[in-house]
């Protein structure tokens, strides 16, 4: 047996050094990181859906004290709520009420679901009235709709005080006072609403429209 020169033993040692190294890397820690990895993209989807069900779980809440707000204004004895999909009726009824208004513009929102079969019909708008009576009859009108509803949100500015644009006839299109308001519709259905069956009221919103 030829003896192995020192070079060769040295060679020898750094392929076997280099052998193991690839040996644990193939068998070992890529199935390990492979590992980290599937864990991590796991644990990450879990964070999300937990997200997603926790910002559900507050708008159901959000919705059932909106209609906890309703029974008790009404002395338990609220307006029945109409069957989904309601848009069309929701329509007329707004464009009736808001022609008292100067001008007059509808947004409607997405629709939420909660579990006890109730959809809420978000719809923001905003109007323009010569006088604050005006304003005053439309509000009135909105919380007293046909169709269960709640108004969430009211801000009334006085253009006479806060806009230089405003004249008394209204020709510059600045009118006595600007409203933004924001109510919530609510219907009934008997099974979840997706994004993809809601009814398209875009171009109804864009048609809502006065001025």
């Amino acid at each position: 047996m030829t003896k192995m020169s020192p070079r060769e033993r040295t060679l020898l040692i750094i392929f076997a050094v280099l052998l193991a190294g690839a040996l644990y890397y193939l068998f070992f820690l890529s199935p390990l990181q492979t590992k980290t990895t599937q864990v991590a993209g796991e644990i990450s989807d879990a964070e999300d859906n937990l997200d997603t069900a926790q910002i559900k779980l507050q708008k159901k809440k959000s919705m059932q004290d909106e209609l906890d707000k309703i029974f008790a204004d009404a002395n338990g004895n609220p307006t029945k709520i109409p069957d989904y999909d309601n848009v069309q009726a929701v329509i007329k009824e707004l464009n009736k009420i808001l022609s008292e208004s100067e001008q007059y513009s509808l947004d409607f929102g997405d629709l939420e679901d909660s579990a006890n079969s109730i959809v809420r019909r978000p719809v923001g708008m905003n109007f323009s009235c010569s006088s604050y009576d005006a304003v005053r009859s439309i509000l009135e009108q909105l919380g007293s709709s046909e169709y269960r509803s709640l108004i969430t949100d009211v801000s009334i500015t006085n253009n006479q005080q806060t806009s230089q644009n405003y004249t008394s006839a209204g020709n510059s299109g600045v009118f006595a006072y600007s409203v933004t308001a924001k109510i919530n519709f609510y219907e009934y259905s008997e099974t979840p609403i997706h994004p993809e069956t809601q009814t398209d009221t875009g171009t109804d919103a864009a048609a809502a429209q006065n001025g």
